[in-house]
């Protein structure tokens, strides 16, 4: 499917969002969590639903380290089904086995940089279940913004990184705020990294 939608916890405060992003989201219906899963089927294309998600449908006790979101946090979503896509790649994807991981950060924070420079963060992730970890995609939300995903498995117990640059342009000044989605045969199967930067002029 594809989507937008606007993630908050109890108190409103903004934990994910595609529209503020500007860019929808695309992922299949066993790629999210059980409160989603549930939610979309039960809506057609174009419909905008708000989803109070309790704490046993959305990520219970392990929230990813890094996120505003607490362990046995119920969650609140809008969200806007734009269009149901066709299946054959969400198929191969849920034919791979499932497996976990854990990223030792979700956000990070480059501070105070130079308008056309490279500044370079690596985010680690860690196969935390029994199946070989499959990066399926990392794709990020501005052209700014280049991620690089392992290309070979990662198998249970190790680890690799995730390169990801920033590079902002001279129109780019001031609080910069970018995210980077990695989709993996994983439950749920998208986790969203954070970057975020100061631009000063060249």
């Amino acid at each position: 499917v594809k989507v937008h939608y606007h993630g908050t916890t109890p108190n409103g405060e903004v934990f994910d969002s595609s529209v503020d992003r500007g860019q929808p989201a695309e992922f299949g219906l066993n790629q999210v969590i059980k409160g989603w899963t549930e939610g979309l089927q039960l809506m057609n294309g174009g419909a905008k639903y708000k989803f109070f998600i309790p704490q046993e449908l959305a990520y219970g006790a392990n929230p990813q380290p890094g996120s505003i979101i607490e362990p046995y946090m119920p969650l609140v979503f809008e969200v806007e089904l734009l269009e149901i896509l066709d299946g054959p790649e969400i198929k191969n994807v849920e034919k791979v086995a499932l497996t976990s991981m854990k990223f030792d950060k979700m956000n990070h924070d480059f501070g105070n940089v130079t308008a056309d420079t490279d500044n370079k963060t690596y985010f680690t992730v860690t196969n935390t279940g029994s199946n070989p970890l499959i990066i399926e995609s990392v794709k990020a939300s501005c052209g700014c913004t280049t991620p690089t995903k392992p290309e070979k498995p990662i198998m249970p117990g190790k680890s690799d990184k995730i390169e990801v640059v920033f590079h902002p342009k001279e129109n780019q000044l001031k609080e910069q705020k970018k995210t980077v989605r990695v989709v993996a045969n994983t439950t749920p199967g998208e986790l969203v990294l954070n970057v975020r930067a100061f631009v000063e002029k060249k």
